[in-house]
């Protein structure tokens, strides 16, 4: 068996060996990302770009405007030094609850302050830890009139004030076992038993809630947050917590009871829901649709950096000075403002937020529906996108490998990103995207460094079984598809180019050694370049020349137009080319192209001491003398009536038949002009000039041809080599010569130019 009939079978055994390693690599990756899912081996890194993931997103995505139904009442520093030290008097809130309601006309007031102590400092003793209900139960402790004096007490009075008016207190539930609950819980919107199946909000231990006598005139709801995140940010809030079987709302979804007539008698939990990894529970409100987790959280939808609503000290208020158009029928939030008297809470959009702007950002997104939300299951959702990618990705880079691979990854990744900020915009979804990402990137180098492995072994093999036969490149192509390598001889139909500098000898005395090897060295990378860019192998170097070819050893369909196009970008790149050189001072370089297409006997050639991988053949010839008639004609690219033919979707312009020497018949020759989408109305136009004079011309109509010669002398000076070789067939002499000695080459193109500058 030869060695390349060898290495094809051991090629068989490679894959199935390749496809077991690959899919080892992927289980194994796909292994410590689930286990960091589960949480059964948490890596911080991949957590924390997460969360920074998360809040880039986030801030993307955010309104950037400001909520005007919302205000923020703040106590402030001026608040401070105007009303004395917190915590103020309760008649003191009393007056700026008043003050709000009567002055200013507002729809409703949150409180963002627990009423935990009597003014006085006495402790509710006998009511301190009781529900709402259960006080209820014992006849109303203010009611019974053993702790009372006969008059009102400061509470009491709030309690007036808060009675019969939309106004929500708050309340804070612990998770501390030891700490004594202090206060009266409000009644329960549900019982455990009664949630939907799947929905488990946070279990507290204790609590701190409002006296008897105001958790009985206002309704309250809880502002603590027990799903901070690792780093400390404040990114989820649940809606409900559970205490003793009984469920409560949160602050923010109170007032927005509140803002919609009140809290329903039975929560809308099915309305809107549904089921599977990416859906879940949810509460109706109003007619909006609120998605929530497992643990009957969202996600906090800020609307933007701190001062996202408006803003006013209590001060203002009290003095009565605030402006009324910013109060009047709007939501007031009454919260501690300055550093000191409050909690702040790091977000993704403001390291320190006080917790009643939260909570407003947490409202604003109530009211708008527009709340965030994870899945029902992230972490079954989760593992199923990584195991997903890992068999995509598996499979992409056993099949395809290389650049394609490489393709296929990119747009694996950024069809995931598409959906991730998809399900973000559209559904309010928050899916995983750090470690998806990472996932994916990690698979990629992880696949790409074993492709290397694999490659490195197999351009050995291959360099051992070709390389003596075949240029490099070509050795790095066919170890994609090792099985199409052939040396043997044999007929294809192939295209071939030939490149030349034309007077490159007068260009080669007028320059040293050394600057003639920098311009040569240019050239022909930028030459090679293009070639390789069309996918064509290049023969050989000869001198200031180039072979190259289009069709072997692996077979190309549209090896006519690659060559034709390269042919085209070649010439491109010598514009570029000559502008480089004359900043250096090199000379004015112009290239010659010939391109034929043609069956051709390509294969392994040459002698027992060189071997080389080329093309031989009529059509090869017939390509080099192309290339030689670019300077009788004057054109850069001449391509002949085969390669035409081969190639209708380019625009050719005819230059007329030649008898070429070897073959029977004339060759009708063609200068390609480039795709018709690609060239100017002016081109297109002076290309049938040209053809409509060469008609005129074979018909006998001197005078047409003259007019049409003229003509296009006057319109495209930079050709005249070209009309006039034509008015020298008309006439039977080189007028092409002797107009050169009237009007140099220099001073043509300069009027051309300046032609070009006027837009003539």
């Amino acid at each position: 068996m030869t060695e390349a009939g060898e290495y094809r079978r051991g090629t068989r055994r490679r894959d199935k060996r390749e496809l077991r390693w690959r899919v080892l690599i992927s289980a194994t990756l796909l292994g410590l990302f689930s286990a960091h899912v589960s949480g059964l081996l948490p890596i911080g890194a991949i957590s924390h770009l997460e969360n920074l993931a998360y809040d880039s997103r986030l801030r993307a995505t955010m309104p950037f405007s400001v909520d005007e139904r919302i205000v923020i009442v703040g106590v402030d520093e001026p608040s401070l030094a105007q009303e004395g030290r917190w915590p103020w008097p309760r008649e003191r809130i009393g007056t700026l609850v008043d003050r709000l309601f009567d002055r200013y006309g507002v729809r409703s007031v949150g409180l963002d302050i627990v009423f935990a102590e009597p003014q006085d400092g006495r402790r509710v003793s006998s009511a301190g830890g009781r529900t709402h209900g259960q006080w209820r139960a014992l006849g109303g402790w203010l009611e019974s009139g053993e702790q009372l004096e006969q008059e009102q007490t400061p509470d009491e009075r709030l309690a007036e004030v808060l009675r019969g008016r939309p106004v929500t207190t708050a309340m804070i539930f612990r998770d501390a076992s030891d700490a004594r609950s202090v206060g009266v819980l409000p009644e329960s919107v549900m019982r455990w038993e009664d949630l939907p199946q799947g929905l488990a909000p946070e279990e507290s231990l204790s609590f701190t809630a409002n006296l008897p006598v105001v958790a009985d005139a206002a309704p309250s709801g809880f502002t603590d947050n027990v799903l901070l995140d690792r780093d400390g940010h404040y990114r989820r809030v649940p809606l409900f917590r559970a205490h003793r079987g009984e469920i409560y709302p949160s602050f923010a979804l109170q007032m927005a009871w509140t803002e919609k007539g009140g809290k329903p008698r039975t929560l809308d939990f099915e309305h809107g829901g549904g089921s599977g990894l990416f859906s879940g529970h949810g509460l109706g409100l109003g007619e909006n649709w609120v998605p929530m987790d497992r643990q009957a959280a969202v996600n906090v939808p800020f609307r933007g950096p701190r001062f996202s609503f408006s803003y006013l000290s209590a001060a203002e208020v009290l003095n009565e000075s605030a402006p009324e158009d910013l109060l009047e029928d709007r939501i007031v939030l009454v919260g501690a403002w300055a550093s000191r008297l409050t909690q702040v809470y790091a977000t993704p959009v403001a390291q320190a937020m006080p917790s009643v702007e939260v909570q407003a950002n947490i409202l604003s997104g109530l009211l708008e529906g527009r709340v965030l939300h994870q899945a029902q299951n992230p972490v079954l959702a989760e593992l199923t996108t990584l195991l997903l990618v890992a068999a995509i990705l598996t499979a992409v880079f056993f099949y395809l490998g290389g650049w394609w691979a490489a393709g296929a990854t990119l747009l694996i990744l950024m069809i995931y990103s598409a959906l991730n900020v998809g399900a973000w915009v559209t559904m309010s979804l928050v899916l995983p995207y750090a470690s998806v990402a990472l996932f994916i990137v990690s698979l990629f180098v992880l696949h790409l460094l074993y492709s290397q492995i694999i490659e490195a072994r197999t351009r050995s093999q291959l360099s051992t079984v070709f390389g003596q036969y075949v240029p490099r490149e070509l050795v790095d192509e066919l170890s994609e598809r090792p099985q199409n390598a052939s040396l043997e001889g044999e007929s294809r139909h192939m295209t071939v180019l030939f490149s030349d500098i034309h007077g490159f000898s007068g260009i080669a005395e007028a320059l040293a050694p050394r600057e003639l090897t920098r311009l040569m060295n240019e050239f022909l990378t930028g030459m090679t370049r293009v070639i390789q860019n069309h996918r064509g192998t290049i023969d050989k170097y000869m001198g200031d020349s180039v072979m190259a070819f289009w069709g072997a050893p692996l077979d190309a369909p549209d090896h006519a137009r690659r060559a034709v196009l390269a042919a085209l970008d070649m010439q491109r790149e010598m514009v570029r080319l000559n502008r480089q050189f004359g900043e250096r001072g090199w000379p004015h370089l112009r290239l010659g192209i010939g391109i034929n297409t043609g069956h051709m006997s390509v294969g392994n050639m040459g002698s027992e001491f060189r071997m080389a991988y080329t093309v031989m053949g009529d059509a090869v010839n017939l390509g080099s003398r192309l290339e030689g008639l670019t300077r009788q004609y004057g054109v850069g690219i001449i391509a002949s009536q085969f390669t035409r033919n081969a190639v209708p979707e380019v625009r050719f312009m005819e230059l007329g038949p030649v008898a070429v020497r070897g073959r029977e018949g004339p060759v009708t020759l063609y200068e390609p002009l480039g795709l018709p989408d690609q060239l100017s109305q002016q081109e297109q136009h002076r290309a049938e000039r040209f053809e409509k004079a060469l008609d005129a011309l074979r018909a006998g109509r001197d005078w047409e041809v003259e007019m049409l010669v003229e003509t296009l002398l006057v319109d495209d000076p930079l050709r005249h080599r070209l009309y006039r070789w034509l008015l020298g067939e008309l006439r039977g002499q080189d007028t092409a010569q002797s107009g050169e000695k009237a009007e140099t080459e220099q001073e043509i193109a300069g009027r051309g130019e300046s032609r070009r500058e006027n837009g003539l």
